[in-house]
């Protein structure tokens, strides 16, 4: 069994908006990066190292900033 903690914050906390956009924007990159690891292993049965994805994800925000945020990542 595991211990866990909850904290709940209120939509009315000051802290709410800035604590709701980073869980979104974790959120959508763990989903990027889980994309991209399944769509390499599906295509060629090889394993991305952290370094590899570190680097495309870091290639794909750059891109998604320069586009002005209209593409997801």
């Amino acid at each position: 069994m595991q211990l866990t903690e909850q904290h709940v914050i209120n939509r009315s906390d000051p802290r709410f908006a800035a604590i709701d956009a980073a869980s979104f924007a974790s959120k959508n990159l763990y989903n990027a990066a889980l994309y991209e690891i399944r769509q390499t292993f599906c295509a060629g049965g090889a394993w991305l190292r952290y370094a590899e994805m570190d680097k495309r994800m870091t290639q794909s925000s750059s891109q998604c900033l320069r586009d002005g945020g209209g593409r997801g990542w």
